[in-house]
């Protein structure tokens, strides 16, 4: 038994299937079993008594790709002969084969959300017989903005600019939750606070959005202590 596993970022779980092999004779479709019980019984040998390989899992992960990270496949296939496999991964963007990503991993920052991905793998065994099999197009989703600044780096918020950036290169907005008094957002992305002599003062978390036109978001808080008659506000200990 050969486990094949390749550390690439969509998941995509694929059951054994009838194989496709050089030497065309007909193979029925294995049992399903899991990655650590013993191999299943396969198709029946070829005239030469060999049997194929056995392409049994292929995993994509993450289960929803974006093009901020790389897609990863780990692949369990096994000679029901007990001898060596040779593996070889062929990854596809819009069904188009790419040059990328022999080693299991394909990174998908040069593609486009809405494209699909496929993998295609091709299991050999010592004899020269080949079973072949793709996995089920997954599509590129979207991608959630990204602040550009850390909280712990804030030391105060009014004039504080927000920054975000998005790997689809959509725009990105913002907007503002649980603000206390006096704090405004202007349409440029700039915190303002405007205190006043007889604010009461007090504890609050400010929670800033990073938003784009596909559903995509960011969230960031701030533990805000704003002193009674304070006219400016600085974020406390432990923002997140």
């Amino acid at each position: 038994m050969l486990l094949f596993p390749l550390l690439v970022a969509c998941a995509s779980d694929a059951e054994p299937v009838a194989p496709v092999h050089e030497r065309k004779h007909h193979a029925r479709t294995p049992d399903p079993v899991e990655a650590d019980d013993d191999v299943a019984e396969g198709p029946p040998p070829l005239p030469s008594g060999n049997r194929v390989p056995l392409v049994r899992k292929v995993k994509l992960e993450p289960a929803k790709p974006d093009v901020s990270r790389p897609i990863t496949a780990t692949v369990d296939a096994v000679d029901p002969e007990g001898g060596k496999l040779e593996v070889d991964l062929q990854w596809m963007v819009d069904t188009r084969p790419v040059a990328d990503g022999k080693d299991g991993t394909l990174d998908l920052g040069d593609y486009q959300r809405g494209s699909t991905v496929q993998l295609r793998v091709r299991a050999t065994d010592s004899a020269g017989d080949v079973t072949e099999y793709t996995t089920d197009p997954v599509t590129i989703g979207n991608a959630d903005p990204r602040f550009k600044v850390a909280p712990a780096d804030i030391k105060r918020i009014d004039g504080l600019r927000l920054e975000a950036e998005d790997p689809d290169g959509d725009e990105v907005t913002f907007r503002i939750e649980g603000a206390p008094p006096g704090v405004t957002l202007d349409p440029r992305g700039v915190l303002h606070y405007q205190g006043a002599e007889e604010g009461a003062g007090g504890s609050y978390r400010l929670k800033i959005f990073a938003e784009d036109a596909h559903g995509g978001h960011a969230r960031m808080e701030l533990p805000l202590d704003i002193s009674p008659g304070s006219k400016a506000a600085k974020p406390a200990a432990g923002a997140q």
